[in-house]
């Protein structure tokens, strides 16, 4: 499987509109989920589900400036942030659906071959697909580390 199924050429993909409409092509329904609160632990900002397909995007209202400035200054990612994780859904959707898989997924691990996981194939396909200089994982451990409940005890 080497080309993307129904890619228009010549679409900017980081174009938030055209993304959205590629995806509903493919026959993927996205939503958006507005929340005006500050997301809770478990936090998830995306998920795929198969039957019937669709990504919802949650998006924190509180959080929005601080994600986008996180991605312009970290990754270098000057579209909006929301893209990074519809791209890693979508790619579920090609995977599962069998339009689309990324070729050579092995990787070397403590000596014996293994298969790369769905979340690196997704985020090499995020990265490839919008075009980022900087790898779209991590934002995830931007994320867990300000979410991160310190356990320690206070001192006194």
């Amino acid at each position: 499987m080497d080309e993307l199924p129904g890619l228009p050429d010549g679409i900017d993909i980081r174009d938030g509109q055209s993304l959205i409409e590629w995806a509903e092509e493919l026959g993927v329904h996205v939503h958006f989920e507005i929340l005006e609160h500050y997301p809770a632990l478990p936090m998830r900002l995306s998920e795929y589900t198969m039957h019937p397909p669709e990504i919802r995007l949650r998006r924190y209202i509180p959080w929005e400036p601080w994600l986008q400035e996180v991605c312009e200054r970290r990754l270098l990612f000057f579209a909006p942030w929301y893209l990074i994780f519809l791209a890693r859904e979508l790619y579920k959707h090609l995977e599962y659906q069998g339009f689309y898989e990324l070729r050579a997924p092995w990787y070397r691990l403590d000596l014996l071959w293994q298969w790369r996981s769905l979340e690196t194939r997704s985020n090499s396909f995020a990265r490839d697909l919008l075009g980022l200089i900087r790898p779209p994982h991590r934002l995830d451990a931007i994320l867990a580390e300000a979410l991160r409940i310190d356990a320690r005890p206070a001192s006194k």
